[in-house]
């Protein structure tokens, strides 16, 4: 059964025997509990990687024609599986929305740096990286086949088509990945896990809270969080799938991983 954060916080005030609460600001321990819980919580979604949390998004552009092939990954989302790009040429009206692969970055500059910059389909500018600034080759008369990144944050692309472009659009790449779950500090807020989930999210903090604010161990309370994260990590997909193991879970993942 799903819980607020009220209700998850009262249980473990409970379990601590400690005072009785209404709303989660109503002691200084309570709000302890509730950042001990919102803590486990992140950490639960992160590692678990659960479905829910997986979305398709858009790319950043880079909006500097100076850059025409750079973008970037949006702040709440922790990694990418796979980018597809609107290829669509100059003067033709339907959409044609194609993979773009990645390429390692070894694999992706050794092809980037074959390129002629004395022809005048290759244009040349600078990644600038604190300090540091790195020499980019692209061309400009086709749509992109390759990315790679160097931070998981910056995405490097081998090619734009400037007869239809100056730069790469946000609204022409259609992109799969984790997003951060959500977070609001309120008595009625449920966080994203499915129901089964709560039960970890519960004893995990509790077995937190107990040893952060009670400096002793809640044994029982680990030992089900951690026979509750075995569980959920072969149970947290609701589709059938082979082998206990989802399409998913094959894919290789790039992008910003969770902290």
């Amino acid at each position: 059964m799903k819980s607020t954060v009220l209700e998850l916080t009262q249980e473990i005030l409970s379990a601590m025997d400690s005072d009785e609460i209404n709303s989660i600001t109503d002691t200084t321990e309570a709000l302890q509990v509730v950042s001990i819980i919102k803590r486990c919580y992140w950490d639960i979604t992160s590692r678990l990687e659960l479905p829910e949390h997986f979305s398709v998004f858009e790319l950043l552009a880079s909006g500097d024609s100076s850059k025409p092939t750079l973008m970037y990954l949006p702040t709440d989302v922790l990694n990418v599986l796979w980018i597809k790009y609107d290829k669509i040429a100059d003067g033709d009206t339907a959409n044609l929305i194609k993979p773009v692969d990645y390429r390692t970055p070894e694999d992706f500059f050794e092809r980037m740096y074959q390129l002629d910059t004395d022809q005048t389909n290759v244009v040349d500018f600078q990644l600038v990286s604190g300090t540091d600034s790195l020499p980019i080759f692209c061309l400009n008369d086709k749509a992109p086949e390759w990315w790679t990144s160097l931070d998981d944050y910056t995405f490097i692309f081998d090619s734009y088509d400037a007869e239809v472009d100056t730069t790469l659009q946000k609204s022409k790449t259609v992109c799969y990945g984790q997003k951060t779950a959500t977070w609001t500090q309120s008595d009625s807020f449920t966080p994203d896990l499915d129901a089964e989930q709560f039960s970890l999210l519960l004893n995990k903090a509790k077995a937190l809270a107990f040893a952060e604010l009670k400096q002793s161990d809640h044994a029982l309370a680990r030992k089900e969080a951690r026979d509750q994260m075995i569980h959920a990590e072969r149970a947290k997909n609701a589709l059938p799938h082979e082998d206990a193991v989802s399409a998913m879970d094959k894919l290789p993942n790039y992008g910003r991983r969770a902290r």
